[in-house]
């Protein structure tokens, strides 16, 4: 699962505030990303209420935590039902449903793994 999608299914199941790991200016660099994540959810309107606090002692005004009250919109509900039913359906491709699997004197060759390489290798 991507960074956005885990971060709109942990606001789904009830998590509602985000902050760094610690208060050190490396913890603080760390958090960005998910914050970035939260700053571009709120954008798309897949939050109901966002809130962001900067922190101005580094003079990065980097977050330093953010809120979201109400859990998600509409659309980030449906957003993340999608991103959920193409995750299980990838997992249903990559299953195989017949095994080809051939061995000789104990040393065998997985077709359905070769085939799937190299279609890999030509694109």
């Amino acid at each position: 699962m991507d960074l956005v999608a885990s971060v709109l299914k942990e606001i789904a199941e009830g998590r509602k505030s985000f902050r760094p790991a610690g208060d050190t200016r490396e913890a603080i660099e760390d958090f960005q990303s998910i914050a970035k994540v939260l700053v571009y959810c709120a954008e798309q309107g897949w939050l109901n209420s966002f809130k962001p606090h900067s922190e101005r002692w580094s003079g990065n005004d980097w977050y330093d935590s953010i809120s979201v009250l109400n859990g998600l919109s509409l659309s980030g509900e449906q957003y993340l039902n999608s991103k959920s039913q193409k995750a299980k359906l990838s997992t249903l491709i990559e299953e195989d449903i017949l095994e080809l699997k051939p061995n000789f004197m104990g040393i065998g060759i997985n077709l359905n793994a070769l085939t799937r390489w190299i279609k890999a290798q030509k694109n």
